[in-house]
């Protein structure tokens, strides 16, 4: 079964109705990884906004691992995000007071899991993208590389099917983002999870299973 489908989807916000999604339907299975790219503006953020049900649709039809996501309320929204979804984004978005163990620990609190169990999946985690040795630092004491792998390491420790990465190569340079971006294949494929990324990057884009373009909202076909 898909893990996502989306169905002529779109997304018209304000009184001037402006449209950043128009008629857009796509589909990822289990493991597939899918880049989409297109110009600032075109509608990339909202679309993975859309995806990982931190927005609503104005038309059209998502399957979320199956369940029909239209209807349902806040509360159902949430507990089909946290169990399906992990994110990493460009800005890492780290709790500067919280050290890196707690931070991943921060993702995995909606497993219900106690504390301690907690506490060992998230050095699993960090051990994965091996950080486990800077566990106890903050998160300005880390590069931008290792912010990174430390988003990376939250969003695999909340054991989701989906990895949704927000422009994850921009505020690293060039080498460090392939770095980080090899890595984030390799846990994908090893975990199985799907990776949907949005990335104005061709190099991090060609390393997909898969590219969409979107121009002004609206899927280009190639």
């Amino acid at each position: 079964m898909r893990v996502l489908e989306l169905t002529s989807a779109r997304k018209i916000v304000g009184a001037a109705s402006q449209v950043l999604l128009h008629d857009v339907s796509l589909t990822v299975d289990p493991g597939e990884r899918v880049a989409i790219v297109g110009r600032s503006g075109s509608g990339k953020s909202t679309l993975l906004s859309i995806l990982g049900l931190l927005d609503e649709l104005s038309g059209g039809h998502y399957l979320v691992d199956g369940v029909r996501v239209h209807g349902l309320g806040d509360a159902d929204r949430a507990r089909l995000r946290a169990r399906l979804f992990g994110f990493v984004f460009q800005n890492f978005c780290l709790l500067p007071h919280l050290s890196v163990r707690e931070n991943v620990e921060a993702g995995v609190l909606h497993r219900g899991l106690r504390r301690r169990r907690r506490r060992d999946v998230a050095m699993e985690a960090l051990a994965k993208v091996r950080l486990a040795d800077l566990a106890g630092r903050r998160p300005d004491q880390l590069s931008g590389g290792e912010r990174q792998r430390v988003a990376i390491a939250r969003a695999l420790a909340s054991a989701p099917r989906v990895i949704l990465a927000d422009e994850p190569t921009g505020s690293l340079d060039e080498e460090t983002g392939a770095a980080v971006m090899a890595e984030l294949h390799a846990l994908a494929r090893q975990s199985g999870v799907a990776l949907v990324v949005v990335t104005h990057d061709k190099l991090v884009a060609n390393g997909c299973d898969r590219i969409l373009t979107l121009d002004h909202g609206a899927l280009v076909t190639p």
